[in-house]
């Protein structure tokens, strides 16, 4: 049955979900932020080409996208196995060996997923996804001693790293095997350090702009009058470039027709003066044409910016635009409830000992005052909430992790969806882990029950500060630098 259930899962994540998946992320990582551009003459191929889209072959694209999709789904099935097992637990259904049986298996594999597999496939698929010539990814492929080293010797330097990350003295004594023990503590602190950066960053991007009391002076709006005008003027730099081509041209033609005329009817200083003399001229139309072609590129960027912010403030103006900016707003109060929920954390720390304590939540201590419900629902309630803190930060980390990956994509020009498919493979796995260790807090095992499924996860307690620190230097810098770009740029980012 456990096998059934792990096929379909993976069968559903590669057939359905991955469909659609991993068309977007193509498109993203080969899009490119400019916008519209002059057509300008055809530059002769260089004798190096082999292929007109300057990527991998199709063979070298298919077999790094059957390993990034395999990975991704064997993460994804295996994820989902765990939380159905938590299901089952909580329904009675199965008996307690099997469900901790079939635990161990998937929690085994996840870890060897993230810990080895993954890691391996990004130091075999990032050189070939970096490089933009095709004959150069093609031999980045091909087996050899130096590739070799060049496999293995991030891996080596990516365990020796996690061998420093340190586990909590009251691990040590736990029961379960001293690898699962290593393994799950030391990913547990690596995930939590990189979800509380991109819950910190995605928390300060999601809400930015729809406070303007902490955003300060919003920005001048663009009216139908500014995005006519930036039109009219890129038409007119459009125009100026073709002439100045067409002059370019017509002087190349020129001095080609008279240069053998002259050789023979002029002496030998007029053919040195008049060559240089065409030659300066024509250096300077080069010049004009370069400023020219960089005038154009700024411009069609500022008019694609301008149509983006009327589109925006015009979708603004709907109901679904205002309800859109008051999901934003909600959002944006909840981060500020998280942001000094860990504050509060990290400046006076819970000191209440024993297996049932719980990390504090801020959000979750006001809203229980608030409503004041009856000691018996006041666990329940507790319960749910501090669930749908889970879902929330899960919703923040999702859209931070899409603009993260969106604007490495564009900065470093990588061509390659099944790079970025693998990060996202690493991190959902590592995410889905802290989540489960998380989820423990809210149903702690009792203590004379071995075959209890979260008997084998440690307690987010000793990794809670971790993430309270990573959030706050993360929305603090995000926040930083949101402000200073409203200051400086009053256009479209670069």
């Amino acid at each position: 049955m456990d096998v059934l259930c792990r096929v379909a899962l993976f069968l559903f994540c590669r057939r359905l979900l991955l469909g659609s998946l991993y068309e977007e992320l193509t498109d993203v990582s080969s899009s490119t932020p400019n916008g519209e551009y002059v057509e300008l003459d055809a530059l002769p191929p260089p004798n190096s080409a082999t292929s007109a889209s300057g990527r991998l072959p199709p063979s070298k694209r298919s077999l790094q996208s059957v390993l990034s999709r395999t990975l991704f789904c064997i993460c994804f099935s295996e994820s989902c196995t765990l939380f159905l097992i938590l299901m089952c637990q909580g329904m009675g259904v199965f008996h307690p060996q099997t469900r901790l049986f079939n635990w161990r298996i998937s929690l085994y594999m996840l870890l060897s997923v993230i810990l080895v597999v993954i890691p391996l496939s990004l130091s075999v698929v990032a050189p070939s996804a970096l490089v933009t010539s095709p004959v150069s990814a093609s031999r980045s492929l091909i087996p050899s001693l130096p590739r070799l080293f060049i496999i293995l010797a991030p891996l080596a330097l990516y365990f020796f790293l996690l061998s420093f990350i340190p586990i909590p003295v009251a691990l040590t004594a736990s029961s379960e095997p001293s690898f699962l023990n290593a393994a799950l503590s030391r990913i547990t602190v690596l995930g939590v350090l990189i979800l509380g950066f991109l819950s910190g960053f995605g928390s300060v991007t999601t809400s930015w702009g729809y406070f303007p009391f902490v955003c300060g002076k919003k920005r001048k709006v663009p009216t139908q009058a500014d995005v006519d005008l930036a039109e009219q003027s890129l038409e007119r730099v459009r125009r100026d470039l073709k002439e100045k081509q067409d002059e370019i041209s017509a002087r190349e033609r020129q001095h080609a027709e008279g240069a053998e005329p002259s050789k023979a009817s002029s002496s030998w200083l007029s053919r040195v003066a008049s060559t240089f003399q065409g030659d300066s001229e024509l250096t300077n139309l080069e010049t004009e044409l370069s400023a020219l072609i960089s005038l154009e590129a700024h411009m069609s960027n500022q008019l694609q910016w301008t149509r983006q912010q009327r589109a925006s403030t015009e979708y603004d103006e709907t109901l679904k635009g205002q309800l859109f900016i008051l999901g934003r707003r909600a959002m944006g109060i909840y981060c500020i409830f998280r942001g000094l929920s860990s504050l509060i954390n990290i400046l006076m720390p819970s000191t209440t000992a024993g297996p049932a304590r719980s990390y504090p939540d801020l959000l979750t201590t006001v809203l229980v005052a608030i409503f004041a419900p009856p000691p018996a629902q006041a666990a329940q309630i507790t319960t749910a909430l501090r669930q749908a803190n889970l879902v929330l930060v899960g919703a923040v980390i999702g859209a931070s992790v899409r603009r993260v990956l969106s604007g490495v994509t564009h900065a470093l020009r990588i061509a390659s969806g099944a790079l970025i498919l693998l990060v996202l493979a690493q991190l959902m796995g590592t995410y889905l882990l802290s989540t489960l260790v998380q989820l423990r807090t809210s149903f702690p095992p009792p203590e004379d029950q071995e075959s209890n499924v979260f008997s084998t996860l440690p307690e987010y307690q000793f990794f809670g500060p971790v993430f309270d620190w990573s959030f706050l230097l993360a929305a603090t810098g995000a926040a930083a630098m949101q402000w200073a770009r409203g200051v400086m740029s009053g256009g479209p980012d670069d």
